[in-house]
């Protein structure tokens, strides 16, 4: 995708295609850090992240992440978190919805 995004537009994107996602797959992390139960999740959220950096790669955004740190650059917003893509991507959605309540983006 060319061109300039609308600050809005974009928020929307990120969440119906990485945000909500996200969400769905931590809610459903079993209890305890061990077993086959938390592989299997882990597993999930693993595909859950790639799926969605890929999402927004296709709309122009910047995703890079692995080696500790996540970064996220889209119409105009950047973040990075050394927690994990999931992290990274609510904290650019944060930061979108900040800009906007200051009637910095359209």
């Amino acid at each position: 995708m060319s061109g300039v995004v609308s600050l809005r537009h974009a928020v929307g994107e990120v969440e119906k295609l990485a945000l909500a996602p996200m969400v769905r797959v931590q809610h459903s992390m079993p209890r305890g850090f061990g077993g086959s139960a938390f592989a299997a999740w882990d597993e999930r959220r693993r595909e859950v992240d790639e799926q969605a950096a890929k999402s927004l790669a296709n709309l122009g955004a910047f995703v890079a992440y692995g080696a500790g740190e996540a970064r996220l650059s889209y119409a105009g917003v950047s973040s990075t978190s050394t927690m994990g893509l999931f992290q990274a991507v609510r904290n650019w959605h944060s930061a979108a919805l900040t800009r906007i309540a200051k009637g910095e983006g359209k």
